[in-house]
C-alpha cells in the first residue's frame, strides 16, 4: 500500500536538483508485448495541496522516475 509520496520520502525526499514537474511512474502492462504505462505525477498537488489523484499506489515492478532540472544541475556543478 505504498504510494509515490511514501516512496520518495523513503529515499530521503527529492534532491535539490530534482524537477517537481517531471516525475512519473513507469508501470509494466499486464499483457505481454504491450508498452508500459507512464503515469505522470503532480508533485506540487500531492505535497503542497493534498490532491491525491496522482499519488499512485506503487505496485511490484513499478519504477518512479524523477528528472533533474538541467539549469540547476549545471549551476550546482
Amino acid at each position: 500500500s505504498e504510494t509515490v509520496l511514501d516512496a520518495v520520502s523513503n529515499v530521503g525526499g527529492l534532491s535539490p536538483v530534482s524537477s517537481k514537474r517531471n516525475i512519473w511512474v513507469a508501470r509494466r502492462c499486464p499483457q505481454p508485448g504491450m508498452p508500459e504505462q507512464v503515469l505522470p505525477v503532480d508533485w506540487v498537488g500531492i505535497s503542497q495541496h493534498g490532491v491525491a489523484a496522482t499519488n499512485y499506489q506503487i505496485m511490484p515492478g513499478d519504477r518512479v522516475y524523477v528528472k533533474a532540472q538541467r539549469l540547476v544541475t549545471i549551476d550546482t556543478t
